[in-house]
């Protein structure tokens, strides 16, 4: 099944400031992370489309998909050549969400709706969640 991909402005926003970011750090990063994550998308949209094909459903983001009211899933991927104990250096989460844009009650697009730093302060209030 071939899925579709579409970014919000936001998540759009949040590449070009970790471009930026990584850029000001190495110009070799920022190249390795665009070239990662252009390969991420697209197998994260092989993955997804073979899940889907086989009738199963990508576990939803618990805090995700409350803080943007709707189901949200949760994809991770490091750009780092090698994984350091205890370090997120170099680990990304996209959060997505599956549409059915042509009405026809399949999913055919994810929408990517942000691309985050694993150090990154969470989308969700921590504390409200872990209280109830």
């Amino acid at each position: 099944m071939q899925l579709q991909v579409r970014i919000t402005e936001e998540a759009q926003q949040q590449v070009l400031h970790a471009r930026e970011w990584l850029g000001n750090l190495s110009p070799e990063y920022e190249e390795r992370f665009c070239k990662v994550l252009e390969q991420e998308l697209l197998q994260l949209t092989e993955r997804v489309g073979q899940m889907l094909e086989e009738g199963a459903f990508p576990q939803y983001h618990e805090e995700a998909s409350l803080a943007f009211s709707r189901r949200v899933h949760q994809y991770r991927f490091r750009t780092g050549k090698r994984r350091q104990k205890r370090s997120s250096s170099g680990i990304w989460n996209l959060f997505y969400m599956l549409l059915d844009l042509d009405g026809d009650r399949v999913f055919d697009t994810i929408r990517i709706i942000s691309v985050r730093h694993a150090a990154s302060a969470p989308l969700w209030d921590t504390e409200q969640t872990e209280g109830e």
